[in-house]
């Protein structure tokens, strides 16, 4: 009976695998067969996707400009208040002091002998808030070429996201749900699939049943031998005389 379990699982088995087979052998041949309407649904799907980033990289540059813009107004302040400290001070005034030597008398061994003092001078310099205007300046400009770009982006937005969509790669999956779309949305190709499945689960079976009653000639044997055990069994059963 052990060796009939075995037969019935590896034949249950054997089932499971024509199954999977098939499938995969359909699958195969529709990626053949239906190879330009996958290209095209693929490229509807990359059309879809362009739509749905197209709002995301909107919301992304228009963050940006806001943030450029108000580090400019930022900026700009500063240096609107710089400038008329500038026009207030335009130069800076503060004293220095040099030393000068001045003689008193000679010492005794003839050598004159000089006193020291320090003398005041004022000093004026530009003020040091124009080489900070300047420097603001240039960061302004920066930001402004910036905020520049940022507008031409959102102006060719579509082409931007397309040009990134058409570089991510295409995988595996991506054509398996193509494929699907393919074939799910059309009555036709709904039944294309399905004979060339039936006719591959056919062909599979087959194998199985070409032997006759779905038998091999080994199989065959290993259960005549278990039905000729078992009589055996029996047989002996009854002519075992009992004490």
């Amino acid at each position: 009976m052990l060796t009939f379990g075995k037969l019935k699982t590896l034949g249950f088995f054997r089932i499971i695998l024509a199954l999977f087979m098939a499938i995969l052998g359909a699958t195969i041949f529709d990626q053949i067969i239906f190879e330009n309407d996958i290209k095209m649904q693929m490229n509807f799907q990359k059309e879809k996707k362009v739509e749905n980033l197209i709002p995301t990289r909107l919301k992304q540059f228009r963050e940006e400009l806001e943030e450029k813009q108000s580090a400019i107004i930022k900026l700009t302040s500063e240096r609107d208040s710089l400038l008329t400290n500038i026009a207030k001070y335009p130069t800076i005034r503060h004293t220095e002091y040099e030393k000068i030597k001045r003689y008193i008398k000679d010492s005794r061994d003839g050598e004159a002998i000089y006193d020291e003092q320090l003398k005041p001078k004022e000093v004026y310099e530009p003020n040091g808030n124009i080489e900070r205007t300047k420097n603001l300046d240039k960061d302004i400009q920066i930001l402004q070429a910036q905020c520049d770009t940022l507008r031409i982006s959102m102006r060719e937005v579509r082409s931007l996201a397309k040009e990134e969509i058409d570089k991510s790669p295409i995988g595996f999956i991506d054509e398996l749900i193509a494929m699907k779309e393919v074939i799910f949305q059309n009555k036709i190709a709904i039944l294309f699939y399905f004979i060339l499945f039936t006719f591959l689960v056919c062909l599979e079976m087959l194998v199985l049943v070409s032997h006759g009653d779905g038998q091999c000639e080994y199989t065959a044997r290993i259960i005549a031998l278990e039905k000729s055990r078992i009589e055996n069994i029996n047989k002996n059963k009854y002519t075992i005389d009992p004490q």
